[in-house]
């Protein structure tokens, strides 16, 4: 599928409202329901090659909270793309990252701290030191994360007694 013109001069319309979002909503909603495979498709879509890894790079997820059939994900980064995989790929594992779904969300879109999560064990990593080393630049986060929540909330719609 391609966006017609008409779809791409929607997009920073979409993407104002995105911004918005991420900013004014509260976040608990957000973490009751969370579909994995738009969460990987996610991060597979805003993942980064960087030049130290190796020719295939293979990182193994696991959610020990997703559904049945839905707790394991591989990102298969080569020749400068990146492929998620909803079935073991076969190739050797260089990074094996294990937390739940709330934890992975919470750090994608900027809400917990990477570093906290490392610090914390609510996110585990293992595989070799240089590749964990660099977890934060081939990580990374949500194109959203940027954007600093709001402390208090102003409510779009007030009710009325």
């Amino acid at each position: 599928y391609r966006l017609t013109q008409a779809g791409r001069a929607l997009g920073p319309v979409v993407r104002a409202m995105a911004m918005w979002g991420q900013e004014w909503i509260d976040e608990n909603p957000s973490l009751e329901d969370i579909d994995v495979r738009f969460l990987m498709w996610d991060m597979r879509r805003n993942v980064r090659s960087i030049a130290s890894l190796p020719a295939r790079f293979t990182v193994r997820f696991s959610f020990e909270d997703a559904p049945q059939g839905l707790r394991e994900h591989w990102l298969v980064f080569e020749e400068g793309k990146v492929d998620l995989c909803y079935t073991d790929p076969g190739y050797d594992i260089d990074v094996h990252l294990e937390t739940d779904l709330t934890t992975m969300t919470r750090v994608w879109m900027g809400w917990k701290d990477l570093d906290t999560a490392l610090r914390d064990d609510s996110i585990s990593v293992a595989g070799p030191k240089a590749h964990i080393a660099t977890i934060r630049q081939w990580l990374g986060l949500s194109s959203l994360a940027h954007i600093p929540k709001r402390e208090t909330i102003d409510r779009v719609l007030i009710a009325r007694p």
